[in-house]
């Protein structure tokens, strides 16, 4: 027997043979071409026909999945229809004479770097979509077939696996999933979630060709996997098992609201999308702790309009009704750059123009967003947060900026509120240290565990080689966490936690000790988080 320890990203147990799955290969192909107009041709001609193969992944995951999961690949399949996405192919067609299949992949690799270049897990798993999409596309143009349908019960490795890969594996025959590269607030962990697979991220894995067909035991709350395991093994995870089933089943029947010491324990989502919202509703979440406003500005040539972003804030709150739904505004600068705002490249980003700094920075960009978010509170009840405060002569500025983009939309005649409930991120050790000066002038605090962490400890999170110098549950934080939340508990405000260390199970009876009564994790995270918290509530 061998054994290896990954991440849990789906809870469950699964016994079955191995089945490797590798994704097709692009193979060789012509980086330029001098016929540029019948590449165009041949590009709208792919497009068409992948549009119709996406209707077709539509109408199959409408079957498979509930709506909320099959809403992944109704959104992959606007992408085909993106002008953005799509007019970067063509241009490469056209000005620099690439191939189709060239330009698509070109294409697809910019997008998916901008995403994956993020800190934020949630916003670097947007780069599988691009290329669930782009894989269809360069099918379509090479006139490339696939069928991967699981055809007996297994449990499927893979080095990485898109949504698209797992739909054509099918349902019937599919025990467990464990992938070397992965999050969990991928596509995948979303629609594992909601088909209860067991899943598991492993780099550490060694996938050979020998593997195929060999046992494979897995446990995926705990990330442990067992190739060829004994009987002993065996029975020990089929009753666990067991206790998974009866655990569900308590959970359910007691329904949502949690309780903690006489306190009412919430658990929120962290989203970037409509699609998100969609995903944490059908988790069951308490409301949306944390939306990432940034998402609709990444990856685009152009800058969005105060009416697009009206209409987007608007549709977001249309399906919190009666949920709180917290806006995060621009979160730019360090890992996400927007394009159409070039900004001077920083020697230390992480420690330069980001978060509130730089919407300070471009205030005539900032009170657009404000404006826009003003606009929408009439359709429902949100919040506003800001990212990365250091200090309360940044909240007199924001404030400021308030009032001018109400001004503004009062003078055009525009229905607007003024009266929204204001949070800050909590996420420098000089916002814990001002933490009691802060809460007086706002409704709530939210802790951003991941930056607080890394500025605390004065380690790089994303730096592999600090990989065991990055603890967020380290003495020092976890004590800044403490005395942000007496200083919110002294001042009466909101405080919520997000970040991993929120979505810790490990760390959840430490932070429910400290008084912290909302966690805001990724929508893949909520059951857990949920069933743990139950658990420690028994």
């Amino acid at each position: 027997m061998k054994d290896y320890k990954g991440e849990g990203i789906v809870e469950g147990i699964a016994i079955g043979k191995i089945f490797l799955y590798q994704r097709p290969a692009v193979g060789e192909f012509e980086q330029h071409v001098q016929d540029t107009a019948a590449e165009l041709a041949r590009l709208r001609r792919a497009l068409q026909q992948a549009v119709e193969e996406m209707t077709l992944r539509c109408e199959k995951a409408q079957a498979l999945y509930e709506k909320d999961q099959a809403a992944i690949f109704e959104a992959q399949k606007l992408m085909l229809e993106d002008q953005e996405f799509i007019g970067r192919i063509e241009e490469s067609i056209l000005h620099d004479k690439r191939t189709a299949v060239y330009a698509v992949l070109q294409t697809s690799e910019f997008y998916a770097d901008v995403f994956l270049g993020m800190e934020d897990e949630l916003m670097r798993s947007k780069s599988a979509d691009i290329r669930d999409v782009s894989s269809l596309l360069v099918r379509c143009l090479s006139q490339g077939q696939t069928d991967h349908k699981l055809l007996s019960p297994g449990i499927v490795v893979a080095d990485s696996l898109l949504p698209g890969d797992l739909l054509e594996l099918g349902r019937e025959n599919l025990l467990g999933l464990v992938v070397r590269h992965g999050s969990a607030s991928s596509h995948l962990a979303v629609l594992a979630t909601g088909m209860s697979l067991p899943l598991i991220v492993c780099p550490d894995l060694d996938i050979e060709p020998t593997l195929e067909g060999k046992t494979l035991a897995m446990d995926g709350g705990e990330g442990l996997i067992f190739i060829e395991p004994d009987s002993s093994t065996q029975t020990l995870l089929k009753e666990k098992a067991q206790e998974l089933i009866y655990r569900k089943q308590v959970l359910a029947s007691t329904g949502q609201k949690l309780c903690y010491q006489g306190r009412r324990i919430e658990v929120l989502a962290n989203v970037g999308s409509i699609e998100d919202i969609r995903q944490a509703l059908q988790a069951g979440c308490d409301g949306i702790g944390l939306f990432r406003t940034e998402l609709s500005f990444l990856g685009r040539r152009h800058l969005p309009d105060e009416e697009e972003l009206f209409e987007y804030y608007s549709q977001c709150l249309e399906l919190m009704p009666d949920r709180p739904l917290v806006f995060r505004t621009l979160d730019i600068g360090s890992d996400k750059q927007i394009e159409g705002l070039p900004l001077p490249q920083e020697a230390n980003p992480a420690l330069g123009c980001r978060g509130i700094r730089f919407c300070l920075a471009h205030p005539d960009l900032f009170k657009m967003q404000l404006r826009a978010l003003l606009r929408a509170a009439v359709k429902g009840q949100p919040a506003l947060m800001f990212p990365m405060i250091t200090s309360v002569e940044e909240v007199g500025r924001i404030k400021a900026l308030l009032r001018e983009a109400a001004d503004q939309l009062k003078e055009a005649g525009l229905p607007y509120r003024d009266d929204l409930p204001l949070g800050l991120m909590i996420e420098t050790p000089a916002a814990v240290v001002l933490a009691p000066e802060l809460a007086r002038e706002v409704s709530f605090l939210s802790i951003g565990s991941n930056d607080l962490a890394q500025y605390t400890l004065a380690a790089d999170r994303e730096n592999e080689a600090l990989a065991a110098e990055f603890n967020d549950r380290h003495p020092a934080v976890m004590k800044m966490i403490s005395f942000t939340v007496e200083a919110a508990r002294q001042e009466g405000v909101g405080l919520s936690l997000c970040g991993e260390l929120a979505r810790d199970v490990e760390a959840l009876p430490q932070l429910l000790q400290l008084g912290l009564t909302r966690l805001s994790v990724s929508p893949s995270r909520i059951i857990s988080v949920k069933a743990k918290i139950r658990q420690l509530c028994d």
